[in-house]
């Protein structure tokens, strides 16, 4: 791998959590249409949410200061923790539409 293609990861991941961070907004715009009860258990998963957002986001801060072959080793995590947090955020829209 070079610098180029690092560089270019990094541009898609920034702009994935960008995306990201927009459905979240999203979501937490409905959460005030729900009753009290669900509000409580949504809002458990928006915090769950930004904890993983949170690490994602300081992942994304040593990719960018690691060598080109310590960015192998880390990319692999954030692709695993990606789709982690995909897979909660299509879980909270589809379960709170």
């Amino acid at each position: 791998m070079n610098t180029e293609t690092k560089q270019a990861y990094l541009d898609k991941t920034v702009a994935q959590l960008g995306e990201w961070n927009g459905r979240l907004d999203a979501l937490k715009a409905r959460a005030s249409q729900f009753n009290e009860d669900v509000r409580t258990d949504y809002n458990q998963k928006i915090e769950s949410w930004q904890e993983k957002q949170t690490a994602f986001s300081q992942s994304i801060a040593e990719l960018r200061s690691s060598s080109v072959d310590g960015f192998e080793n880390l990319k692999s995590g954030m692709q695993n923790a990606g789709n982690e947090i995909d897979s909660l955020i299509k879980t909270l829209e589809e379960k709170y539409k």
